[in-house]
């Protein structure tokens, strides 16, 4: 059996390590729900401070770059680099602006903020922007207090952003007209809208990233063919995941908990979603609006969603459909989604133990939607109670950092 918080307790194995281990070990970047505002770049204070950046084209890429010593010849072997520096955006509509480019460079390992509301239109007053370039890489910097995004990607096919932590942003990353991108292993907290809005771009690989505590956790507009996987998304205050007119996308080993909705569609079509974890979310689990159809929703655990709980109550449905031909089941497989409070009804709601509630879970909505296939086990565990494990980390974190001083 899978326990979401099988994480904490790696996280503690491994603090508990190197509390054991020798005086010479060495610190990594590490982020997680708990330390996503921390950044180790070696010793405290390893940026430099540095003014705004801002790259208008190839020519001059290379030329600033022979400037500030940047390393690299701006080649997919040799990238042009960006590293190390404490930019604040102060009185500017950007901490680093490249637009225009096809030669290859990285961002890393830079501290990006306070860019301030500008009059110049083309900078979207935000931390790190990418305009109309190919071959960029965005990875282990913290962009935050920024008066738009921490990271504005725009018509830049290809781009990677990784490892990234943005806070306290109006959106922590906005991609906008940019297919291809990859983006996976980011953290986005605390910013007034968005964690993440992706528009008008297709074919974009989002994974493994940490959304929580904006007000929509992932917004996704006019989307094709995109593959969001492995994420945790939660304790955003409006929505977890909100999907307008996307189409043919896959939502796949996700855990989206503690908001109002967990996923809410919106004429959105021919989606799939399956193996995901929704839990503890006020309104419903997943919501599927009027103009909603053809999705195929299944192999999914909910549990404690619209007030659920242990046993099954009529007035607590899981979930909503309100479209047209969506399936909470797959048709190939007779294969369901497993409802917490539906399959721990009573130990007789599987009388040939073949793994299928033997009645179907019914959905809200004016569909008539049900679940066919009920599941009656999960491989997911969902604790009705917060464990104290958390407190438990934080306590070894304390032990970690007295043991450090005490090396120094």
């Amino acid at each position: 059996m899978k326990n979401i918080h099988a994480g904490y307790v790696s996280l503690i194995i491994v603090f508990a390590i190197l509390l054991m281990g020798s005086s010479t070990g060495s610190w990594e970047h590490t982020t997680t729900d708990s330390l996503a505002s921390t950044s180790f770049m070696g010793e405290v204070g390893a940026y430099e401070p540095h003014h705004v950046i801002e790259i208008s084209n190839n020519n001059d890429f290379s030329q600033q770059a022979a400037e500030n010593n940047w390393t690299g010849s701006g080649t997919k072997n040799s990238p042009y680099i960006i590293s190390g520096y404490k930019i604040d955006g102060s009185g500017y509509g950007y901490g680093i602006l490249i637009e225009n480019t096809t030669v290859y460079f990285k961002i890393e390992d830079n501290n990006i903020s306070n860019t301030t509301s500008s009059s110049n239109s083309t900078s979207v007053d935000s931390g790190i922007i990418l305009l109309n370039v190919q071959n960029g890489v965005i990875e282990n910097n913290i962009c935050e207090k920024n008066a738009n995004a921490g990271i504005y990607i725009s018509n830049s096919p290809s781009v990677i952003i990784r490892n990234n932590t943005c806070s306290n942003n109006i959106f922590g990353l906005l991609i906008a007209s940019s297919n291809d991108a990859e983006v996976y292993n980011n953290t986005a907290y605390s910013n007034d809208y968005n964690g993440v809005l992706l528009m008008n771009s297709n074919y974009v690989r989002f994974y493994f990233n940490t959304v929580y505590d904006n007000q929509i956790g992932i917004e996704m507009r006019n989307l094709v063919g995109d593959n969001i996987a492995g994420n945790n998304i939660y304790s955003n205050f409006q929505n977890n995941t909100y999907l307008f007119n996307v189409t043919n996308n896959i939502f796949q080993d996700n855990e989206l908990s503690q908001s109002r909705f967990g996923m809410f569609f919106q004429a959105s079509k021919n989606n799939n979603v399956t193996g995901n974890t929704i839990y503890k979310n006020s309104i419903y689990g997943v919501y599927l609006d009027t103009n909603s159809s053809g999705n195929t929703i299944y192999n999914n655990s909910f549990y404690f969603n619209h007030g659920s709980g242990s046993t099954y109550n009529s007035s607590h449905v899981q979930a909503y459909d309100n479209g047209t031909g969506n399936y909470w089941y797959s048709p190939s497989k007779d294969r369901g989604n497993y409802w917490y409070d539906w399959a721990n009804n009573n130990n007789t709601n599987d009388l040939n133990n073949n793994g299928i509630v033997d009645w179907p879970y019914l959905i809200n909505g004016d569909s008539g939607a049900e679940d066919k296939y009920p599941l009656k086990n999960s491989d997911v565990i969902v604790p009705e109670f917060e464990p104290a494990l958390p407190v438990l980390i934080l306590i070894l974190t304390s032990l970690l950092i007295i043991k450090r001083k005490r090396l120094f």
